[in-house]
């Protein structure tokens, strides 16, 4: 997950805010939302950072259309078209089993309560060198875990992946024994201006190397699994 900055919003929705349905709005609105979150987000899902086109994507409700009590209902359908409430997501394995399933087909009508991609909470995601994410807030790693299902093994596979290939590369170009910090904090400049599709792990394994490299000489590094 990464955090999405909102860009203007499509004009057609202007008028309807607070009071319009998604389904309900004619094609060439519609087309502008989604070609509208496709630049915002750089065509990557707003949760597992899949590549998505205008064409694949499922319009995501950061709050739910259809939460469970009725005073949230309320809530839901007065931000049905709220910009700030769209967001693209990817299909997450729709249709498969549960187990399989992520973002927001794993989401539904489930609330986060303390992550967003719209907010700081991106950051307190950790991503782990065998693909897995976590997080040293139990609520914002319920939300990505249990709500979102980020760590359904699909995902984890290809952020392992991503990862290692990423490695490889990098290796190619310079050998371990030469990275200095300067050379780490350019990598990490490149990788975040870059993106790839599910790219956490390098990002995260960059800054845990920029850290250590400039470290104060003596100072102990934690030898705890998270950075």
């Amino acid at each position: 997950m990464r955090k999405i900055e909102k860009g203007p919003k499509p004009p057609c929705l202007g008028p309807l805010e607070g009071r319009g349905n998604y389904d309900e709005l004619d094609a060439d609105c519609k087309r502008a939302v989604r070609k509208a979150l496709v630049k915002e987000q750089r065509a990557a899902c707003c949760y597992c950072t899949r590549n998505i086109d205008e064409e694949s994507l499922e319009i995501e409700h950061l709050f739910p259309r259809h939460p469970g009590s009725e005073d949230l209902r309320t809530k839901g359908a007065k931000l049905e078209l709220a910009w700030n409430n769209l967001l693209a997501s990817c299909s997450g394995n729709r249709g498969m089993p549960r187990s399989s399933q992520h973002c927001n087909a794993a989401k539904a009508n489930h609330i986060l309560w303390k992550l967003s991609p719209l907010t700081t909470s991106v950051a307190r995601l950790r991503f782990l060198d065998d693909g897995e994410i976590c997080s040293g807030d139990a609520d914002i790693e319920h939300d990505a875990t249990v709500i979102l299902s980020l760590n359904a093994p699909s995902l984890v596979k290809t952020r392992k992946w991503t990862l290692t290939s990423y490695l490889m590369e990098f290796c190619r170009a310079h050998p371990q024994g030469t990275w200095s910090a300067a050379l780490i904090e350019r990598e990490l400049k490149k990788v975040r201006a870059e993106p790839r599709p599910l790219d956490g792990a390098v990002v995260h394994y960059l800054e845990r190397k920029l850290a250590k490299a400039t470290r104060p000489a003596g100072k102990a590094g934690s030898r705890k699994r998270l950075a």
